[in-house]
């Protein structure tokens, strides 16, 4: 239960651009459940814009580990957030590396 609070919180930093206290929410969620590395789908939009750019990296090459073929239109197709928040996520994930 902890793991889906923090993972909720997360997204309401977002939502809000308090990015570094999303980042922490998203890491701490990750903490208590490793194998959900889908979490990378918005961590690594995070971890850009906090300057943590290697991290964002790592976090994409870590979903395509996972998630073989994986691309940007994947993730907007599993994900449910507001547009606003959505269009973050992806514009995030393009710049840290993954493919449309």
């Amino acid at each position: 239960m902890n793991f889906n609070n923090l993972v909720g919180l997360g997204s309401a930093y977002q939502l809000q651009s308090d990015f570094p206290k999303a980042v922490e929410s998203f890491e701490r969620a990750l903490e208590e459940n490793p194998p959900a590395i889908w979490i990378y789908r918005q961590l690594s939009p995070a971890y850009l814009e906090v300057g943590e750019i290697s991290k964002a990296q790592r976090g994409v090459a870590l979903l395509r580990e996972t998630s073989p073929g994986i691309t940007i239109m994947h993730v907007r197709d599993a994900m449910v957030l507001p547009e606003r928040a959505m269009t973050w996520v992806c514009e995030g994930l393009k710049r840290a590396g993954l493919s449309d």
